[in-house]
């Protein structure tokens, strides 16, 4: 890698990546949907580049310090989707630590005593009802996040909009000093 004469790109902080999301949130028709119509076929790849240049130019015009190109944007984007489903897949079937899964194994062993087998038994009523209880707890604990996170990026536009307030009212200082 050292060869290649390539730099490393910066990190993207949290706040590129709500912009991001955002952005290509705007824009996901146009992304990833399918376009109909006549003569659309030679033109829906312009189109996506188009709309990908579109997310480019709101990042760079936003974050005047870091310059992001259409690949690493289109990867990050990728990586971001990625990370959230392996998440999302991760509470839906947590790790069981090499053994039979949760769900396939929900009966109770009982071994016996006399000829040391073991049998699978039925599952209780109150197991029963502990297991649905779980997985009631574990959506809340979804939803509970998928509240905080919004309410994130809300604190996030927020302060986005107080900083533009106050860039502004620098922009207007520096231009009376000027005069």
């Amino acid at each position: 890698m050292e060869g290649d004469g390539r730099k490393r790109a910066a990190n993207w902080s949290n706040a590129e990546e709500m912009v991001l999301i955002e952005e290509c949130t705007k824009r996901e028709e146009t992304l990833f949907g399918k376009i109909k119509g006549c003569g659309a076929l030679g033109k829906i790849s312009k189109l996506k580049e188009n709309g990908w240049q579109e997310v480019v130019d709101a990042l760079n015009s936003q974050f005047i310090t870091k310059k992001r190109e259409i690949v690493e944007v289109k990867k990050k984007y990728h990586n971001i989707k990625q990370r959230s489903k392996e998440k999302l897949d991760q509470m839906k079937r947590p790790k069981t630590g090499g053994g039979p899964n949760q769900k396939q194994a929900t009966g109770t062993f009982k071994e016996d005593s006399a000829d040391k087998t073991s049998t699978i038994m039925t599952p209780t009523p109150k197991r029963q009802k502990v297991c649905k209880g779980l997985t009631q707890l574990e959506e809340e604990n979804i939803r509970l996040d998928n509240e905080r996170i919004k309410l994130e990026i809300e604190k996030l536009k927020q302060q986005r909009r107080n900083l533009e307030i106050e860039y502004e009212i620098l922009c207007i200082k520096r231009n009376k000093l000027n005069e």
